[in-house]
This record gives structure tokens, C-alpha cells and sequence, in this order.
């Protein structure tokens, strides 16, 4: 078994097509994306896995949500 490594907002932004990683953190405080909390307070980060993302972004497609489809910040 492999552990798979975490990454950033910024590399979480280009899996999601988005074009801030601002947002990505804003949907991840909001929990509406799956992230990882690592430390508590101001000195928190919160980082992702892909594979999590991208199981994540099936389950939107395949539901009647589907919240990036509204999204300003999908690249066109």
C-alpha cells in the first residue's frame, strides 16, 4: 500500500479546472470539497488528495447538483 501524497490549493485548482486557488480554499473552509486539516487555529493548513478530488468531482457529475457547473471560476 502506497500513501498518496498531499497537495496544494494551487495543485487542487488545476484538477478542479479552476482559475484561483482562493476558491478552492473558500469551498474547502465550507466544506462543500474533501480536504485535509492539518493543525488547529491561525497556524492551520488544509491541503488534498487527487484521487479524493477526482472521486469527488465524479460523484458531482453523476448527481443533480453538479455546483461547478454554475461556477464562475470554471476556465472556459
Amino acid at each position: 500500500m502506497s500513501c498518496e501524497p498531499a497537495i496544494t490549493a494551487a495543485e487542487a485548482c488545476k484538477i478542479l479546472g479552476l482559475k484561483r486557488a482562493a476558491t478552492v480554499l473558500q469551498w474547502a473552509r465550507e466544506g462543500k470539497i474533501p480536504c485535509i486539516r492539518v493543525g488547529t487555529g491561525k497556524g492551520a493548513y488544509v491541503r488534498f488528495r487527487a484521487s479524493t478530488l477526482d472521486d469527488w468531482m465524479q460523484e458531482q457529475l453523476h448527481s443533480a447538483r453538479l455546483p461547478l457547473a454554475s461556477s464562475q471560476e470554471v476556465e472556459k
